[in-house]
């Protein structure tokens, strides 16, 4: 048991065991997260679900070839923390669209999102570690006003044919409702004000 105690955190995720059960894990709590109307054996009984599972499996292992874990590590916690509201909220979001409301008596949620959780802090580390490089980058390089106006120029001359192919403005289906609501001055939470 003393050995078991003594083993860092970070060697647990480099283990191919802890690498391969964390995947299928993740690949079974990720049912959770899926509105599958019926029994749900479409996502259960499908290929699917091994390509999750080796996909995940070949991306930790991935970052455990490129000797990632080191540099992770710093960010796993935070990683956990954004991946548990995530998990819950998608969780919670799937639940609403099958039930209509959220069930809190389901434990095996709790578990789901918990296992979602862990499983997804790598990546939401191994995104972090990227994006602090490439800021630590961008402070470096010192963003010129040419480099600015550039890009300006360049997202302003992506927005012309949406610009051009909606003149003089959008009319979608949404818009009846809203000026029904403005009409009768009794709103709803479905298509908020601001």
């Amino acid at each position: 048991m003393n050995k078991i105690k003594n083993i860092p955190v970070q060697m647990l995720w480099e283990n191919k065991c802890v690498v391969a059960l964390l995947s299928f894990a993740m690949t079974v709590s990720l049912r959770y997260c899926i509105n599958t109307s019926g029994d749900g054996l479409a996502y259960t009984n499908s290929i699917f679900s091994l390509v999750v599972w080796g996909g995940y499996a070949a991306i930790l292992l991935w970052i455990k070839n490129q000797g990632l874990w080191e540099r992770l590590f710093p960010f796993l916690k935070t990683g956990f923390v954004l991946m548990l509201f995530f998990a819950m909220a998608l969780v919670a979001g799937v639940q609403l669209d099958a039930l209509g409301r959220v069930d809190f008596s389901r434990w095996q949620q709790y578990g789901a999102i918990l296992c979602l959780a862990v499983a997804w802090s790598p990546l939401c580390a191994l995104v972090m570690c990227r994006l602090e490089d490439r800021e630590a980058a961008v402070v470096e390089k010192r963003v010129s006003r040419k480099y600015f106006w550039g890009v300006w120029g360049f997202l302003f001359l992506a927005y012309i044919p949406t610009l051009l192919a909606a003149w003089p403005g959008f009319f979608t289906y949404d818009a009846e409702s809203e000026a029904y609501m403005v009409f009768t001055n009794k709103y709803s939470t479905h298509h908020p004000m601001f």
